[in-house]
């Protein structure tokens, strides 16, 4: 059993996610004998040059941290002038909230007229 996450374009439809999500189950499973009990969705405005932009920048600040393994998810919002995106933190890191704080921080600074919101995703798999 497993979950996953994936991006997907921010104007696709419920009948589009649902029969994607339902292909990715059977892939899987096809392919690895994996149930897969949840396919999380994340919303990407990947076609917004200003949201590429600031993704952009935002990858600049988390590639200075070597314990980072991963940043996903990411969405800019216009309308509610807000900031999401997830990162994941090296199981080995013994701080991983410190680190986490700097990203905020920096990240709050580089756009102080947006809300930023991080997940800290886990360092999992098997």
């Amino acid at each position: 059993m497993g979950s996953i996450h994936i991006e997907i374009d921010d104007d696709m439809n419920a009948i589009d996610i649902d029969h994607l999500t339902r292909k990715i189950n059977s892939k899987v499973y096809d392919e690895t004998g994996v149930i897969l009990t949840a396919v999380g969705i994340y919303s990407s405005n990947n076609d917004d040059p200003e949201s590429i932009e600031i993704k952009k920048n935002i990858k600049k600040v988390i590639d200075k941290y070597d314990e980072v393994i991963q940043m996903h998810g990411f969405y800019f919002n216009k309308k509610n002038m807000d900031i999401n995106f997830d990162i994941i933190i090296s199981f080995e890191c013994k701080n991983k909230k410190e680190i986490y704080n700097k990203i905020l921080n920096e990240v709050q600074k580089l756009y102080p007229d947006c809300e930023v919101y991080i997940s800290l995703d886990a360092d999992i798999s098997d």
